[in-house]
């Protein structure tokens, strides 16, 4: 999971997932985006349960009584809409009052099987297909303190498979107090200006310099989620410099040595 202003993200949903969040202190009512990183059953297969759980599990204080304004958005390859459009409307399910769930697709490869019919239904909403940039890559997601972006991976021959990279924006920067106000700057507004870097000037026109009276932010981390791979080396430049790298490691006994 992934956590940007107390939100929680979700990488890959197999089944046995609503059980292991029961089981952790990770709450559904704070899940608001999924990210799939392939559509074989066992990291999508716990979608649909999972998705109706957050919706239903909402947190009041954040959304009222009603659940207005309560959110789900799943990421993932193309199919993934219908397989989640389609099994929600099988069960009969039917969303909160107020609460919407939002798909988007990542483009499916030509080399790919080609994308089914997308299900006709009123309970998900279809938001577009991302389509490769620049380099090859797919930004999916920019919120206040992240960036998300994709890469194609290589997995089986007929199965689109991506892989995530999530990196943080840089934060502000640190105000030395005691520096600060020995400079003759006292604790207020301006002090917004020095974390972003900026000098501020005093009302007898001295300048207290930001490098002066601050620290530099932590450096922005870089986690890289890849699922099932057999070959990465596509996004290999996308995921250079990262903090945490999580990626298939599930081998026979009889491949021990190649371990």
């Amino acid at each position: 999971t992934g956590r940007d202003a107390c939100h929680t993200w979700l990488f890959d949903c197999g089944e046995g997932t609503t059980r292991q969040l029961m089981a952790s202190r990770v709450s559904h009512a704070d899940i608001d985006k999924i990210f799939v990183t392939h559509l074989h059953g066992d990291h999508l297969w716990g979608l649909p349960g999972v998705v109706m759980s957050c919706l239903y599990e909402t947190d009041l204080e954040r959304y009222g009584p009603d659940g207005a304004g309560r959110e789900v958005c799943v990421y993932g390859p193309e199919g993934v809409y219908d397989y989640l459009a389609t099994t929600l409307a099988a069960s009969r399910v039917v969303p909160p009052f107020g609460a919407k769930i939002r798909v988007v697709e990542l483009a499916a490869s030509s080399k790919k099987r080609a994308p089914r019919r997308r299900a006709e239904t009123r309970l998900v909403e279809h938001g577009g297909v991302l389509r490769e940039g620049a380099g090859g890559f797919v930004s999916v997601l920019e919120t206040a303190g992240h960036v998300v972006e994709a890469g194609r991976i290589e997995h089986r021959p007929d199965v689109d498979t991506w892989g995530f990279v999530v990196t943080e924006k840089p934060g502000l920067r640190n105000v030395d107090k005691a520096a600060a106000t020995r400079a003759g700057l006292a604790p207020g507004p301006a002090y917004q200006d020095l974390q972003k870097g900026l000098d501020v000037a005093l009302d007898d026109g001295s300048i207290v310099k930001a490098a002066d009276v601050t620290r530099p932010p932590p450096s922005p981390r870089k986690v890289v989620l890849l699922g099932d791979t057999s070959d990465p080396s596509a996004i290999e430049p996308l995921a250079e410099g990262a903090d945490v790298v999580v990626h298939e490691a599930t081998m026979a006994d009889r491949d021990e040595g190649l371990a």
